[in-house]
């Protein structure tokens, strides 16, 4: 008897699937967009004074940026700001000085969704021992965000302003946590505040695009040359 070894023939769709599955991924993987906040990018002690430097790269779902209202830390004194060209202080609420912080408005020119923005502050006579939070309010063309959780893997969490030194500052502070200094000074403002953009210049999108075509002209190559090998086997 004549024993018969079986073909084993690869599946036909097999490499153009493949092929086509990676393409899918890609694209998908690539274009999910990066979360993004409003956030402080550094703090930086200057003598008896820290600046905090916020960052943002985002609107209020696409419409653009106009102002922030920022809750400073207990018994903060704001003596400088570095606004964007464009930016002033609006203004700044002292009626919740004490334990919440004096809140201090910004705006401006309209920073487009997607544009890098920012500014800094030079806050002095609050405890640098410790993390504070800095609740902001975005306020945008249409709508605003509120960024005051306070868990970090909330959907919208406070500013944190981490520690930038050692040792308990207690000057203008009671023990009952009533703040006795004032909270607001004579501020110098400046507006040449440069942001960083926190996007990538690599041309993701180019290369989407070509691992697309490339994976979709394999694929029909794939079935062509199927199709014409088949014709041939028939013949």
């Amino acid at each position: 008897m004549t024993e018969h070894t079986p073909t084993l023939r690869r599946p036909r769709w097999r490499t153009p699937l493949v092929v086509v599955g990676l393409a899918v991924t890609f694209v998908v993987a690539t274009s999910a967009p990066a979360s993004a906040h409003v956030g402080i990018s550094d703090a930086t002690a200057s003598g008896d004074a820290t600046v905090v430097t916020f960052a943002f790269d985002h609107g209020c779902d696409g419409s653009a940026t106009v102002g922030m209202d920022v809750q400073l830390p207990p018994g903060a004194v704001l003596s400088a700001a570095s606004l964007p060209d464009g930016w002033s202080l609006a203004g700044s609420d002292t009626s919740a000085a004490g334990t919440s912080g004096t809140v201090v408005s910004v705006t401006g020119t309209p920073i487009p969704d997607g544009t890098a923005g920012g500014f800094a502050f030079t806050l002095a006579g609050y405890d640098t021992a410790i993390d504070h939070l800095m609740p902001v309010l975005q306020k945008c063309e249409q709508g605003e965000l509120a960024w005051v959780d306070e868990n970090s893997s909330a959907a919208y969490p406070a500013p944190l302003l981490a520690a930038t030194s050692t040792t308990p500052t207690t000057s203008g502070v009671t023990a009952t946590g009533a703040d006795t200094s004032p909270t607001t000074a004579a501020v110098a403002v400046t507006t040449d505040f440069v942001a960083e953009s926190t996007h990538s210049d690599f041309p993701w999108s180019t290369v989407i695009v070509g691992f697309v075509v490339g994976g979709l002209s394999a694929w029909v190559a794939g079935v062509i040359m199927r199709r014409r090998r088949a014709a041939a086997g028939d013949t």
